[in-house]
């Protein structure tokens, strides 16, 4: 790995350069992951209060936004923050709860809330939340292996946590979703069925977003009857059997 540093304080404007300088930060609460290990704090200059919220909780964003601060001669400003609510997860902040992706938008805005109060207690100068809006074009390296990476603005993978950063998000449909997962049975018609057998009915709806199923049958025993639905993605890959539950299958899946 090749690594290069600038360090803004080496910069100097003239007397001809009217707007002045400041400096600016991506700083996220679930990165770097040193932070996590720093054990004695005074060798930054830092006291236990700068880190430790009611003298118990451990809050090494903060630190870590007052470590930057205070290199600085000129203002600083964090011009990206923010967490995801996507359904996966690339990195945990053990210290905070502020981690990248599965976190619920209530989760997501309180964290926002955090991590401004950070920063004004640190001394910066001002931050700018990521992101106004939802981008369904990024990726991550715990799933990129998996999709088409050609082909990520036209879909919205939930998996994907660097997705979901955004204020305003961008859900499939024009005016509303193909389905809702509410118990309401009334938007799926007979051209949702896409296989019927025993009493047994498979509907299926997708948009750009989710794959929806509709199972029904008849006399179903809720809590003591399991329904296992094997999904076969691809001709040439699969298994006949689950080893897990003991299931076995027509054909691979």
């Amino acid at each position: 790995m090749k690594c290069a540093q600038v360090d803004v304080e080496n910069i100097k404007k003239t007397d001809a350069f009217l707007a002045g300088q400041f400096v600016s930060y991506h700083v996220y609460p679930y990165y770097p992951d040193y932070l996590d290990y720093v054990e004695d704090w005074s060798a930054y200059g830092l006291n236990a209060s700068d880190y430790a919220q009611n003298f118990s909780k451990r809050n090494t964003y903060r630190a870590y936004l007052k470590m930057l601060n205070e290199h600085h001669t000129m203002p600083v400003v964090i011009s990206e923050f923010g967490v995801s609510t996507g359904r996966g997860m690339a990195q945990k902040d053990r210290n905070t709860g502020r981690n990248q992706g599965n976190m619920s938008e209530q989760e997501q805005g309180q964290a926002l809330v955090d991590c401004w109060t950070d920063i004004k207690a640190a001394g910066c100068n001002g931050g700018c939340v990521f992101s106004w809006q939802d981008e369904w074009f990024k990726r991550t390296w715990n799933t990129m292996y998996a999709v088409d990476l050609k082909r990520t603005p036209y879909w919205s993978d939930y998996q994907t946590n660097e997705q979901y950063f955004g204020l305003l998000t961008f859900d499939p449909g024009n005016e509303k979703s193909v389905c809702y997962v509410d118990g309401d049975v009334s938007e799926w018609t007979e051209d949702d069925l896409v296989a019927e057998q025993d009493g047994l009915s498979v509907s299926m709806k997708y948009d750009e977003k989710f794959l929806y199923f509709r199972i029904h049958k008849d006399g179903l025993k809720f809590g003591q009857e399991t329904i296992y639905l094997p999904i076969d993605t691809t001709q040439k890959t699969g298994s006949s059997y689950c080893e897990n539950n003991h299931l076995l299958f027509d054909r691979a899946a």
